[in-house]
Protein backbone atom coordinates (compact mmCIF):
# COMPACT_ATOMS: atom_id res chain seq x y z
CA UNK A 1 0.00 0.00 0.00
CA UNK A 2 1.72 3.49 -1.29
CA UNK A 3 1.39 5.81 1.72
CA UNK A 4 -0.01 9.41 0.33
CA UNK A 5 1.58 12.86 0.96
CA UNK A 6 -1.38 15.28 2.01
CA UNK A 7 -1.05 18.67 1.55
CA UNK A 8 -2.72 21.33 3.42
CA UNK A 9 -3.39 25.03 2.68
CA UNK A 10 -2.62 26.55 6.28
CA UNK A 11 1.43 25.14 5.88
CA UNK A 12 1.31 26.79 2.31
CA UNK A 13 -0.20 30.29 3.88
CA UNK A 14 2.32 29.85 7.21
CA UNK A 15 4.97 29.73 4.85
CA UNK A 16 4.06 32.40 2.68
CA UNK A 17 3.28 34.73 5.83
CA UNK A 18 6.36 33.94 6.95
CA UNK A 19 8.69 34.65 4.02
CA UNK A 20 6.44 37.56 3.05
CA UNK A 21 7.23 38.79 6.95
CA UNK A 22 11.23 38.12 7.06
CA UNK A 23 11.03 40.23 3.69
CA UNK A 24 9.53 43.59 4.44
CA UNK A 25 11.23 43.55 8.02
CA UNK A 26 14.56 45.04 6.64
CA UNK A 27 12.10 46.90 3.82
CA UNK A 28 10.01 48.46 6.80
CA UNK A 29 10.47 52.42 7.19
CA UNK A 30 12.35 52.89 10.58
CA UNK A 31 10.95 56.75 12.12
CA UNK A 32 12.64 57.70 14.92
CA UNK A 33 10.25 60.59 16.78
CA UNK A 34 12.54 63.89 17.29
CA UNK A 35 10.49 66.78 19.65
CA UNK A 36 10.41 70.38 18.65
CA UNK A 37 13.21 71.51 21.04
CA UNK A 38 15.47 68.68 19.44
CA UNK A 39 14.22 69.60 15.98
CA UNK A 40 15.60 73.80 16.78
CA UNK A 41 18.71 72.64 18.26
CA UNK A 42 19.41 70.38 15.16
CA UNK A 43 18.29 73.64 12.83
CA UNK A 44 20.20 76.02 14.39
CA UNK A 45 23.63 73.57 14.25
CA UNK A 46 22.58 73.35 10.38
CA UNK A 47 22.14 69.26 10.08
CA UNK A 48 17.75 69.37 9.12
CA UNK A 49 16.36 71.61 6.15
CA UNK A 50 13.02 72.98 6.17
CA UNK A 51 11.09 71.91 3.38
CA UNK A 52 7.55 73.28 2.70
CA UNK A 53 5.33 70.59 1.28
CA UNK A 54 2.08 71.64 0.38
Amino acid sequence: MEKRQQFSIWYFLAAFLLIAAVQNYPYAPHTETLFYGGFKVLLKAGKEEVSHED
